[in-house]
C-alpha cells in the first residue's frame, strides 16, 4: 500500500506545476510532450522485451512499473523543457542533458538502492543516450509539430 500511494504520488505531483507554464504553453507544447509518453511506453515494451532495466515494485500487477514516472515526471518534465528551452537548441540540449545526467547517475542511483529500477542489459551511459535521442525526437517532433500548425519558434 505504502508503495502503490508514493507511485500515485510520483504519478500526480508533477500535475501541480503545470498551471505555472500558462495555458498558452500547455496547449502548444502538450500534443508532442503526449506523443513522447506514447512513444515511451512503447520503448518500455522493448526494454522488458529485451531486458534492458527491471522495475522491481509496481503500481498494480496488471500496470507496467513505468507507468508513473511516463505520465508523471516524464510528460510533464517534457513540457518544461518545451517551455524553457524551445527556440534556443543550446539551452534546450544543456537543460536536457543536465536533467538527464542527474537523472542516470544520481536518481537512478537511489532507484537502485530503494529496489524499484535496476538497468540490466543496459548501462548508465546507454540510458543516458536513450534519453538524449528521446530529447533530439522531442525537439524536431515540436518544430515539425508547429510548421505544420503554422507557428514561429
Amino acid at each position: 500500500m505504502k508503495t502503490r500511494m508514493l507511485l500515485l504520488g510520483v504519478a500526480i505531483i508533477p500535475w501541480f506545476s503545470v498551471p505555472l507554464m500558462g495555458k498558452q504553453s500547455f496547449k502548444r507544447f502538450f500534443p508532442m510532450s503526449l506523443f513522447m509518453g506514447i512513444l515511451i511506453i512503447g520503448e518500455t515494451l522493448l526494454a522488458h522485451k529485451y531486458c534492458w532495466w527491471k522495475i522491481h515494485k509496481r503500481p498494480h500487477k496488471k500496470v507496467v512499473g513505468e507507468i508513473p514516472l511516463i505520465i508523471g515526471p516524464y510528460i510533464v518534465g517534457s513540457l518544461w523543457m518545451l517551455k524553457l528551452g524551445y527556440g534556443n537548441i543550446l539551452r534546450f540540449s544543456f537543460l536536457n542533458l543536465s536533467t538527464h545526467l542527474f537523472i542516470v547517475y544520481k536518481v537512478m542511483k537511489w532507484f537502485k538502492k530503494i529496489r524499484y529500477w535496476t538497468l540490466v542489459n543496459m548501462n548508465s551511459f546507454q540510458f543516458l543516450s536513450l534519453f538524449v535521442i528521446e530529447a533530439f525526437i522531442l525537439y524536431i517532433g515540436q518544430f515539425l509539430y508547429d510548421k505544420m500548425r503554422g507557428i514561429k519558434s
